[in-house]
């Protein structure tokens, strides 16, 4: 007698008559937000919903911010990067015309450009005026231009030269067109790359037992 049981013609035809096997879905939803910045760009009260749904937003969300703005105020500006730097989402920068002054600081600090052909840039260093004693003038002074100038460093870093960043900080106006964002946009984009690279290189000589870490950006392509 063999050791393994035999089937019955009625087994197999139970078998056989076996629903196929199914599968189970899992959706998952995102949304794309979109944010007009088409005024001045006011103080940080205005922005108080948009900073809520940067951090409400979640990683298969995309936020589009529309500019087309002259810019404004630095306050207003704050609260819309320290958004940015605290969501989980995708965030594109669309200029559709004008990204002056903090409006150029907002659409740089996006994970992603995209520039229209009416798009027009200008960048330069901060503006402001205060009344008051001349103490408190001079001390407020100093105070703002320390914090714009690192603001303008980080930022413009790679999208400009180290001497236009310098000559903006000292009072000077650069004005770019839609081809010249794009192409300074391109040469940002390979200045990172190429800074990521030295940079992984640098940490393999240093460990060379260990392969260096991938890096995550959510910056996917720069237009």
């Amino acid at each position: 007698m063999s050791k393994y049981n035999k089937v019955s013609q009625e087994d197999e035809d139970s078998f056989s008559r076996k629903p196929p096997l199914g599968f189970s879905v899992k959706q998952n939803t995102s949304h794309c937000f979109q944010v007009h910045i088409n005024t001045d760009i006011y103080g940080a009260e205005h922005y108080s919903q948009i900073f809520d749904l940067l951090l409400e937003a979640g990683e298969e969300d995309t936020v589009q911010f529309f500019i087309e703005s002259a810019g404004g105020d630095m306050a207003g500006l704050n609260t819309l990067l320290e958004g940015i730097k605290m969501t989980d989402a995708y965030v594109v920068a669309v200029i559709v015309g004008q990204a002056h002054s903090c409006a150029s600081l907002l659409a740089l600090s996006c994970h992603d450009v995209i520039v229209c052909d009416g798009a027009e840039m200008l960048c330069h260093g901060v503006r402001s005026g205060m009344i008051g004693k001349l103490a408190d003038i001079e001390a407020w002074s100093e105070h703002t231009k320390k914090v714009a100038n690192r603001l303008l460093q980080e930022t413009y870093t790679g999208f400009l030269l180290p001497q236009e960043i310098s000559e903006i900080q000292q009072g000077r106006e650069l004005w770019l067109d839609a081809d010249q964002i794009r192409d300074r946009l391109e040469q940002r984009a390979k200045y990172f790359t190429e800074g990521l690279t030295k940079e992984d290189n640098a940490e393999a000589e240093r460990t060379p037992d260990v392969q260096p870490q991938e890096r995550r950006s959510k910056s996917k392509k720069v237009q």
